[in-house]
């Protein structure tokens, strides 16, 4: 281990809490609050902050450090003028990794070993494997006693922290951005990774499939559609999977999901219950998940415009979106007080244009940047975050306010140190 001095004693134990973060983050959402002020508090301690500007300036890493940095002070401007102060205070607090990342994290540029910050990467998806192998565990146990194969899917397949357990479509997201990350890991064939770690991202590729297809989540499962072939182009550019394999892969993707959109398979098909859903048209006061949010959105859209240009207030969001689900009498999303279920819309609740603009600005970077530079796992990241934040207020819940900010600037700063031969897309010459 590296004698810590006084040069390397911010970065070094940086580094300790960054790993602690990437073991703990897809099982407990309750660790992140005391590690991001840790992370604050070493800031401080180290007292020295215009080195640490100077690196993120020279690193050219303000723009991200500022978009981060913007929604966590927007989240305070909101707070400022919400009726329910209450509320807002709990959701500048949930946001409080939006003001530790940048500020902790983005000084570190270049001074965090290449192998140090592939070892967080590594640990980050054996963590989620594990996570997916202990949920199946307990599943199975769960049907040895009831006999039910309802026990392997959807709420009944993410056990830990009980009713507080990690919902489907936060750990579907993990499992998407584990599984690109074990293969960009197992394509680099410069990377000496141990035997052992290799066998086990080699399972991880396997495994974190299998998860997100029990845990059923309807976002989970479509962007993992999406990016499926997106990683099969990549790995057959980079000469890491042979062409036949990657058209049969890609084969057999399309034909499993084929039969699986057509509810032929599976205890239990939310695809196919969505199609039903949408087709039927019950929107008087809806009980299922889909049309719940068709109203929510159009209830959303409703209050946005009502108080353009600045939203209610972060405290308000809900509050406001009540009242209208008791003018129109939906009791049952009432009665669950359903926020915007679409973190753009959330955003434009409760702080208006700056803040939907901020939010853009923020899932925007790493979209751009990775196409710019032909980063593909800074691009997959970017679509899988956009994706995730049409179909649900991820930023509102610490599941989501504690992986996003802190998973897009770790691989901001990853994709500034690797090797250029790491980095690049498949060249289209």
């Amino acid at each position: 281990m590296e004698k810590i001095t006084r040069d390397n004693f911010y970065p070094q134990i940086s580094y300790s809490l960054l790993l602690m973060a990437a073991v703990t983050v897809p099982w407990s959402r309750f660790l992140m609050l005391p590690i991001a002020i840790l992370l604050l508090v070493l800031f401080v301690a180290d007292n020295r902050y215009r080195i640490h500007f100077q690196t993120i300036r020279e690193s050219k890493l303000l723009f991200p450090f500022f978009a981060t940095l913007s929604l966590f002070l927007l989240s305070l401007i909101g707070a400022a003028y919400s009726d329910n102060v209450a509320k807002a205070i709990s959701d500048w607090e949930c946001k409080l990794c939006f003001l530790a990342a940048p500020v902790c994290l983005l000084p570190l540029c270049g001074k965090i070993p290449l192998k140090q910050m592939r070892m967080l990467l590594v640990a980050f998806v054996l963590s989620v494997t594990a996570t997916a192998i202990g949920n199946f565990v307990i599943s199975a146990v769960s049907f040895v006693r009831t006999g039910e194969t309802t026990q392997f899917f959807y709420m009944h397949a993410t056990h830990f922290f009980g009713e507080k357990a990690t919902h489907p479509s936060y750990l579907s997201m993990y499992c998407a951005t584990a599984w690109i990350l074990s293969v960009i890991l197992l394509i680099n064939r410069k990377l000496s990774l141990p035997k052992t770690i290799r066998i086990l991202l080699v399972s991880a590729l396997v495994i974190l499939p299998a998860e997100i297809i029990l845990l059923q989540s309807k976002a989970g499962i479509l962007l993992f559609v999406l990016v499926f072939p997106c990683v099969l182009v990549y790995a057959v550019r980079k000469k890491a999977l042979p062409l036949w394999a990657g058209i049969a892969a890609a084969v057999g993707c399309i034909v499993l999901g084929g039969v699986g959109a057509s509810g032929k398979i599976g205890t239990m098909n939310r695809l196919t219950d969505m199609q039903q859903q949408l087709r039927a048209d019950e929107m008087e006061n809806p009980y299922n998940g889909t049309l719940q949010r068709v109203v929510v959105w159009q209830t959303s859209c409703e209050v946005a415009g009502d108080n353009l240009p600045f939203g209610t207030g972060t405290g308000d969001v809900t509050d406001e979106l009540c009242r209208r689900y008791e003018a129109k009498g939906y009791t049952y999303i009432l009665d669950k007080r359903l926020n915007c279920h679409n973190q753009y819309l959330q955003h434009l609740v409760g702080l208006g244009i700056p803040g939907l603009l901020a939010l853009l600005l923020f899932i925007g970077y790493p979209i751009v940047e990775g196409i710019r530079k032909k980063d593909f796992l800074l691009a997959m990241w970017g679509l899988i975050m956009a994706g995730n934040l049409l179909v649900e207020s991820m930023l509102e819940t610490r599941a989501g306010s504690n992986f996003i900010p802190l998973n897009t600037l770790l691989l901001i700063l990853y994709q500034r140190i690797r090797p250029s031969e790491e980095a690049p897309l498949p060249n289209n010459r």
